[in-house]
């Protein structure tokens, strides 16, 4: 299993499968965030990504900063979905479980090596989930990813409380002092 990211406009043949899978996501209206994969939503990412097993491509992301956080501050696994035809087939518990920790691990490679992230995180509108996350991540990846007891603003919305998310992130926490939270 592998992971390739780029930065949007610099691959044209990854532009367009991660086109042509984007489309059959945002096209798949059983799916209950169906209207979070439309190609506006990408427009601002700093970097996309598939993740490939056997050659197959199993998961799809992205790395996205926003004027809303501090400054050198990113999102990984931003969007993150799994390939249709791999949901209920090739990606049981197990392998669903690698292709995250490969995701991960290369989006937060990715992230502080080539973006020169200062922080990296990932969110969740619902509480419980960093615990788990943490963890796992940790055992898996080798990863240390922190969590508080916060929601941090994730979109530019602040009346909008699905703006408001918790996070699990790895990187200098002072800029957690710069970002919006309650």
């Amino acid at each position: 299993m592998y992971t390739k990211i780029w930065i949007p406009g610099t691959d044209t043949e990854l532009d367009r499968l991660f086109e042509e899978l984007r489309q059959h996501q945002h096209n798949d209206v059983t799916h209950p965030l169906y209207k979070n994969y439309s190609s506006e939503i990408f427009e601002a990412c700093a970097a996309l990504s598939i993740t490939f097993d056997n050659d197959q491509p199993v998961v799809v992301s992205s790395i996205l900063a926003r004027s809303c956080w501090p400054k050198n501050v990113y999102r990984i696994l931003n969007r993150f979905w799994k390939v249709h035809e791999h949901r209920l087939t090739a990606l049981d518990r197990s392998a669903k479980a690698t292709a995250l920790s490969e995701t991960t691990k290369a989006h937060v490679e990715y992230a502080e090596n080539t973006l020169k992230a200062d922080l990296v995180f990932m969110s969740r509108q619902y509480d419980h989930w960093q615990n788990l996350a943490v963890y796992y991540l940790k055992e898996k990846t080798g990863i240390e990813f922190k969590y508080n007891d916060y929601q941090y603003l994730v979109c530019d919305n602040s009346q909008d409380q699905t703006c408001w998310q918790r996070i699990a992130y790895k990187g200098n926490e002072q800029l957690l002092t710069q970002w919006q939270k309650q």
